[in-house]
């Protein structure tokens, strides 16, 4: 990012992250001097953008000092921005790569992650992806609570389609893993991984392939910490032994419960610890906070409201999820009578036509003098694309600026990690702005895979991930084989005819070996 750059209200001091069309920076609001992390999304996939909408609201809702604040949401130049509280200091996992805290620190750092996690289930709400990157710690030893874009509200369907399957593989419940019924149980399954990996200094589940991971977390029992770690007090192992139970009927069901058990032998009463040093929920002036929040959420719902209307009038294309697990490139040129080429302007005509297909008149240009115009090329796509000439890395979609180019013929390449890569060969025009638009997912067939209880995926012989995977699978118009390898029950082998089809579903069920 260039140095002072800005975004609405915000200068970019520093780029923390950024995966695609999303970004994370430390940025400083320009009036009121307060450094914020500033989460960006360049683009108009409608469900990062409801992403977005449910973390402000469920913030608002909770409103409490043990969860990270939103500041601002709201759109600026085709961007989604929110402003968030800025925690000096680092997440759980950082702070766990550096420390090796003893038994005061851990049973102390559980007890506040308990109590964090408490204020979302007493309000109803399943974090559905707590890890420790989602546990920040401050360097006063505060402890905030964020990144809610996955948490959903306990009177909702809690069951994901086709499959599909969102959190973090290490921190997964047997039901998440199973496609079962997600409760506030599964948090707590998640939170006595990260007790257990606080105490033990290693992950209890942890495994090279996700495949094993899911296996080890459906059926292994990690060793007891009283084994590594006697000092510890039998009735923190027996409650971390009692998060970790496969079954959930016998697992604590909720953070309430568990807080409990903390506050029953640390001798600590509910209300002392709202006002826990440093994780003060509703510190003074509390009817100051009251009417920012509520103006924030205002300001939220009215920006919302905005957005909708925008999209509602120019629905986005259907995007590929950006927090899936990336798919393995293979090189593909499709069929050219093939509509995937959705629009190529200025490409096959050297005086196009309000006719042509695709066409708009913003690409129009004037026949007058056409000769003095330079030669320019642009590549609109649907989502983002890394865009290559003869294998020269270029720009980025969407491209800010035309690219000065020589006519002639070209191979266009487009990177997008959710999809094949994909070729296509194009005629740069002279003295005119050619401009080629494409809609990834109609050059690919999308297959939908629900496979029970899960399994290694590969396509023609390439290991795509573990089921449920976490990115869309697109494959190239073509026959395919698909293999789907399980150790506890077999291997399945079918074909599947992806020429014709744009989207296929196929349902593959593991029975026991007799």
């Amino acid at each position: 990012m260039p140095e002072m750059e800005r975004i609405a209200n915000y200068i970019i001091l520093k780029t923390i992250s950024q995966k695609g069309p999303s970004s994370v920076y430390l940025a400083r609001h320009a009036t009121l001097e307060r450094k914020t992390l500033l989460k960006v999304y360049r683009g108009g996939d409608k469900n990062l953008i409801d992403r977005f909408e449910r973390e402000a609201k469920i913030v608002a809702d909770l409103n409490s000092g043990w969860i990270v604040e939103i500041y601002d949401f709201g759109q600026s130049d085709d961007q989604f921005f929110i402003s968030m509280e800025y925690v000096d200091g680092s997440d759980l996992e950082a702070y766990l790569q550096t420390h090796s805290p003893g038994n005061d620190e851990v049973i102390d750092f559980a007890y506040r992650i308990s109590h964090a996690v408490s204020i979302l289930h007493n309000k109803g709400y399943i974090h559905r992806d707590l890890k420790p990157e989602n546990i920040l710690v401050a360097r006063d030893k505060k402890i905030k609570l964020t990144d809610f874009g996955l948490t959903l509200h306990e009177s909702l369907n809690r069951i994901t389609s086709e499959g599909s399957l969102l959190g973090t593989p290490l921190y997964m419940s047997p039901e998440q893993i199973n496609n079962s019924e997600v409760t506030q149980a599964s948090d707590i399954f998640a939170l006595g991984i990260i007790f257990y990996r606080m105490a033990s200094g290693s992950h209890p589940f942890q495994a090279p392939q996700y495949s094993e991971v899911f296996s080890k977390i459906l059926t292994y029992d990690p060793p007891s910490l009283k084994s590594i770690r006697p000092d510890l007090p039998g009735w923190f192992v027996d409650l971390i032994d009692r998060a970790l139970q496969k079954d959930v009927k016998k697992r604590i069901q909720n953070a309430g419960e568990l807080l409990k058990i903390f506050e029953t032998h640390l001798n600590r009463s509910p209300s002392a610890d709202q006002n826990h040093p440093g994780n003060q929920p509703n510190s003074s002036p509390s009817g100051k906070r009251i009417l920012i929040t509520a103006a924030v959420l205002v300001a939220v719902l009215l920006t919302l409201f905005y957005v909708r209307q925008q999209i509602i009038r120019s629905p986005a294309p259907n995007l590929a999820d950006s927090l899936t697990i990336n798919r393995p490139d293979s090189r593909t040129k499709p069929d050219s009578n093939e509509a995937s080429r959705l629009i190529t302007a200025n490409n096959h005509s050297a005086k196009p036509t309000m006719d042509q297909p695709g066409v708009s008149p913003d690409h129009q240009q004037p026949l007058n003098n056409q000769e003095s115009l330079p030669t320019t090329f642009l590549v609109e796509s649907y989502p983002w694309c890394t865009v290559y000439l003869n294998y020269k890395k270029i720009d980025q979609t969407p491209m800010a600026h035309p690219y000065p180019i020589k006519p002639g013929k070209y191979l266009l390449g487009l990177q997008n990690p959710a999809f094949p890569s994909f070729a296509d060969s194009v005629t740069i025009l002279p003295h005119q702005n050619n401009v080629f638009t494409y809609h990834m997912d109609s050059l690919f067939t999308l297959i939908n895979l629900d496979v029970h209880p899960w399994g290694d995926v590969y396509i023609d012989g390439k290991h795509i991930g573990t089921t449920p995977l976490q990115k869309k699978l697109y494959v190239t118009r073509d026959l395919h084989t698909i293999k789907i390898k399980n150790n506890f029950y077999g291997t399945i082998i079918d074909t599947v005819d992806a020429r014709k089809q744009r989207t296929i579903h196929k349902f593959f069920e593991f029975h026991e070996k007799k």
